[in-house]
């Protein structure tokens, strides 16, 4: 996601959404400039935050990720094992519909349309993203999945399963004793305190670059 506001010229800020197609786990992380070794920092640390092994990587097209930061030295080297990288098929844009979906949820209602360009304003969003975002929207915030696609005549009908909340997607699928753990981390907190937390960083990032975002550019989080 660029957060360029108007203009594309310059150095501005980029965020990473990973997205767990399987059961909705999202992390974000920001950093200024769009390159490989960027991106594969943001990786890094995202695989770090994420409570299970990687079993793969599907990226889009662009040159971010096909590069050997990424192809040959994240995917083979810098996790404890190897994992395969797959890219979108051309011409097909919803080949990445699951983390398109969540560029909106979990980037721009937060961050809004303005352009962020300083170091400063990186590090505020990365503190939402690695604490109130992630945890909002991993352990408390539910999520439908689409289960069948049919087409009625010129109508399309949408089977949806029972809203779930990522972590709750998780029970079943990791030892029990890691899950135990994310079981506590949830218990720790408390989701409105995470929201008020949440609203009150969004504002201090507003103000920060209010010589920048106009309040129309602002998210709907921070409003």
């Amino acid at each position: 996601v660029a957060h360029c506001g108007d203009s594309m010229s310059g150095v501005f800020a980029w965020t990473l959404t990973v997205t767990d197609i399987a059961n909705g786990w999202t992390e974000m992380e920001s950093f200024l400039g769009k390159s490989g070794a960027n991106v594969r920092k943001a990786l890094q640390r995202i695989a770090q935050r994420i409570p299970y092994r990687i079993k793969g990587l599907y990226s889009d097209n662009g040159n971010e990720f096909l590069n050997r930061d990424i192809i040959e030295v994240f995917c083979k080297k810098d996790l404890d094992y190897e994992i395969p990288y797959f890219r979108g098929r051309p011409y097909r844009k919803n080949d990445q519909c699951f983390v398109e979906q969540k560029n909106y949820t979990h980037v721009r209602q937060i961050t809004g349309y303005g352009r962020i360009d300083n170091r400063q304003a990186v590090a505020m969003l990365n503190s939402i993203y690695r604490k109130e975002a992630r945890l909002l929207q991993n352990y408390f915030y539910t999520q439908q999945r689409l289960i069948e696609k049919t087409r009625e005549g010129s109508k399309r009908k949408r089977k949806m399963s029972a809203p779930k909340t990522p972590i709750s997607r998780l029970k079943g699928e990791l030892d029990k004793t890691k899950y135990a753990t994310l079981e506590k981390e949830k218990a720790f907190h408390d989701p409105f305190r995470l929201q008020h937390n949440l609203k009150s960083k969004i504002r201090g990032l507003m103000r920060l670059m209010d010589h920048q975002i106009q309040k129309s550019h602002w998210g709907k989080m921070a409003l």
